[in-house]
């Protein structure tokens, strides 16, 4: 049987506690994967960003599950697309196959507590130094052809903690596809079918997953929580 409804406030330290209990993964090594979405299943809005979908307690989740991962994972092209601040405590990584981020569009404050990481191959890493400039970063070198698998395995050795937060976009939650235990799903109303929540694109399919919560705010924006059987998680 579902636990019964309640009302959670990300607005306050309590609310945030009791949203972060739910949240918590229930394994030390744990890739969670974090998208906004429509009834359409755009992951991007008119703007060509995803500012113009997210609305409601979007954001605010987002910056809670920032705060509490060991990474949160980004390709080059959301970097190029969206504005993208370094979180304050939490190292950012951004997977590129080029090394070209002269576009970019990270906001960087200057906080000592600040990790840019650049993850690529060693010539994408010599790029990436050409075009960011003065922008400090920590190179993360990876082999030709490496797949989630082993990028989650060199990012966590590199930040020293296995819980990864995946924003996207499609190229990147399709890299990591295997390896992920968790979908957190954004979804701008309304919702149109019974298969909202779990995107039609998705690799390999959604057979496996399993809601394990599903919520709510005042901008009747709808947020899953989805879980698979990988890594000992019920799946009924």
């Amino acid at each position: 049987m579902p636990s019964p409804a309640r009302t959670l406030s990300l607005s306050t330290e309590e609310g945030r506690d009791e949203i972060w209990e739910i949240f918590t993964p229930p394994h030390r090594q744990w890739v969670r994967a974090m998208m906004v979405t429509n009834s359409a299943d755009d992951v991007v809005g008119l703007d060509g960003t995803t500012n113009s979908l997210t609305q409601g307690a979007d954001r605010a989740l987002l910056h809670l599950l920032r705060e509490n991962c060991d990474a949160v994972v980004v390709g080059a092209q959301t970097i190029r697309r969206e504005t993208i601040p370094l979180p304050h405590t939490t190292p950012l990584v951004v997977l590129t196959t080029t090394g070209d981020l002269a576009d970019h569009r990270l906001l960087i404050r200057g906080n000592d507590t600040e990790r840019l990481i650049i993850a690529g191959t060693a010539e994408a890493l010599e790029m990436a130094a050409r075009t960011l400039g003065d922008i400090p970063f920590e190179p993360l070198a990876l082999p030709t052809g490496a797949t989630g698998s082993d990028i989650e395995a060199a990012i966590g050795s590199h930040v020293q903690g296995h819980d990864l937060l995946i924003e996207g976009g499609p190229t990147i939650w399709s890299l990591f596809s295997s390896v992920i235990d968790e979908v957190v799903v954004s979804v701008t109303p309304p919702p149109t079918d019974s298969h909202q929540g779990s995107p039609r694109w998705w690799p390999g399919g959604v057979d496996r997953w399993h809601l394990e919560a599903l919520f709510s705010d005042d901008a009747q924006m709808l947020y899953y929580l989805q879980r698979t059987g990988v890594r000992g998680v019920p799946s009924s």
